[in-house]
């Protein structure tokens, strides 16, 4: 629920909001890295790897990895 309101916060369109997967969720560890959560199963999908993460849009979500933007898919492959 507080990615949805930090969204609102944002200049993103409803539409943008809207297209959010809300079943693979970024989720923080007690370290401050960043992975994915499947929503349904409470597991990580995607390993705790990141410096900073997005919620999924329309299957790719924006990562900081080492410092760098990345683009990554819903299997944590970095796509951009």
């Amino acid at each position: 629920m507080k990615q949805i309101e930090e969204l609102l916060k944002t200049d993103r369109t409803r539409e943008q909001i809207a297209e959010i997967d809300r079943n693979i969720l970024p989720v923080q560890n007690a370290e401050g890295k960043w992975g994915f959560m499947d929503k349904r199963s409470s597991e990580v999908v995607i390993p705790f790897l990141c410096d900073e993460a997005e919620g999924f849009i329309a299957g790719k979500a924006e990562v900081i990895l080492n410092g760098n933007w990345a683009m990554i898919d819903e299997t944590g492959k970095i796509i951009m």
